[in-house]
């Protein structure tokens, strides 16, 4: 038997399959049997549906899938072995892999390096370096060096600006010590020399001089002046205003005749450079009098657990004056 599906006309040939032979299949009661009580009739038992075999029905043909407009069909997923004709490049082949990274490891790494400055140039000191100031104060570049001497074999100079001053030192004072040094170092502007032994000098006191004595402690920048003019101390305390605005206090000289000027300093404790510049304003002042640093006494520590900086008493000394050259002839 033939059989044509609707809507389609093509011709399909059927398959000759087993069919299913009709069964037996027992006959049994859903429910058990029980005695009726009362004269109740029992629940009656029908018989089983009979077992009917399948109809044998045309096996339909496989439905052909419709494309849509903007898909082409090759589209759909394949491996690509040889080069793409729809515009995608399509992956290297092996031999020019091969060839590339045999070039690659021919050529070998180009070193790089960076280009830099030239390294002997000097570069300049922090003291030295000019710097943008917002008022009309110029920069301050100061015109002394601070020299400690902190044990009998220690000598370090700091507050050191230029280095033609580094080498000119260098020159001068190493040569002082024929035993040679036994320990040199330059940081930044400080410079430390450890040398075999001191050297001093005894010279003639002269009494035509005048000297009077400061102390400075570091911790609070205040400075303690022994037996100085009057006029130099208030002259001195106006020329610390411009560096220091609004925290220079200066208190009158007391019936042993010490003057007291401080600085208010900002926070717990004061700065270095706060320090190296309170020293150099004073040292420059002092110079222009006319008084010269003529020398330092190491003093102990005010507190008895020895905490704190280290106290230093400078003596400054008068420099004789110039007479004129027509009194000179006289």
């Amino acid at each position: 038997m033939q059989a044509y599906p609707a809507g389609d006309p093509q011709y399909y040939s059927q398959t000759n399959y087993a069919q299913p032979q009709a069964a037996y299949y027992a006959q049994f009661n859903p429910y058990p049997s029980y005695h009726p009580q009362n004269g109740t009739a029992p629940f009656p038992a029908y018989p089983g549906a009979p077992y009917d075999s399948p109809g044998q029905y045309p096996t339909p043909a496989p439905m052909r899938r419709k494309l849509s407009q903007g898909r082409s069909a090759s589209s759909a997923p394949t491996i690509q072995t040889t080069p793409s004709r729809s515009g995608t490049p399509a992956g290297p082949l092996k031999s020019a892999m091969k060839k590339q990274l045999d070039r690659a490891a021919s050529m070998g790494t180009v070193p790089l390096a960076r280009r830099t400055t030239n390294e002997s140039r000097q570069r300049a000191n922090s003291l030295t370096r000019p710097r943008s100031r917002t008022g009309s104060i110029p920069a301050f570049v100061p015109d002394h060096i601070f020299v400690s001497i902190y044990s009998a074999g220690d000598l370090r100079i700091d507050n050191v600006a230029y280095q033609s001053t580094l080498d000119d030192l260098r020159e001068l004072v190493l040569p002082m010590w024929p035993h040679g040094i036994e320990y040199e170092d330059s940081r930044g502007d400080n410079w430390r020399r450890r040398p075999g032994k001191l050297v001093f000098t005894e010279t003639v006191p002269d009494p035509d001089v005048r000297i009077f004595a400061t102390m400075f402690d570091p911790s609070k920048l205040r400075l303690t002046l022994l037996d100085a003019p009057r006029e130099l101390v208030e002259d001195f305390a106006s020329s610390l205003r411009p560096m220091f605005p609004r925290k220079v206090m200066s208190y009158g000289a007391n019936e042993d005749g010490v003057h007291v000027i401080e600085v208010k300093r900002e926070g717990f404790r004061s700065r270095e450079s706060e320090r190296n510049l309170f020293n150099a304003c004073m040292l420059r002042f002092f110079n222009s009098a006319g008084y010269k640093l003529d020398g330092s006494i190491p003093l102990g520590r005010k507190d008895p657990m020895f905490w704190g900086s280290r106290k230093e008493a400078w003596i400054f000394r008068s420099m004789p004056m110039r007479r004129p050259e027509s009194r000179q002839k006289q």
